[in-house]
């Protein structure tokens, strides 16, 4: 995930989501605030869960940020089946080697598989 940045404007409103970057929003009262993003072109592998740290948004101590992270969440869990479109859209367009912009820029997730299988925690 990553912070809103310019770049994720055209003409002050919101880009849409695309494959390579799902923006994480909310709509409340009508007006739309970007929370976030998904840069689905940098996702790695992760074969040994054991490797991942839990993080308990319960023990958050800043509230503004534990909010934030709460409403991220919930766009996550509302756009689930989106993300994982996309996601393996990019992957099967980055493995089948695709001649588009954006999968140029995405890493090599094969080499990123056969690497994070060497990893040791």
């Amino acid at each position: 995930m990553s912070s809103p940045s310019q770049t994720d404007y055209l003409n002050g409103a919101i880009r849409k989501s695309i494959i390579p970057i799902v923006r994480i929003i909310k709509s409340k009262s009508g007006e739309t605030t970007l929370l976030g993003k998904i840069k689905l072109s940098s996702m790695i592998p992760v074969y040994d869960k054991s490797v991942i740290k839990e993080y308990d948004i319960n023990h958050e101590i800043d509230t503004k940020y534990k909010n934030l992270v709460f409403d991220q969440l919930d766009f996550i869990n509302s756009n689930k089946k989106l993300i994982i479109k996309y996601a393996n859209t990019l992957y099967r367009q980055k493995i089948k080697n695709f001649s588009i912009g954006y999968v140029n820029q995405t890493v090599n997730f094969l080499l990123l598989e056969e690497k994070s299988k060497l990893y040791n925690k």
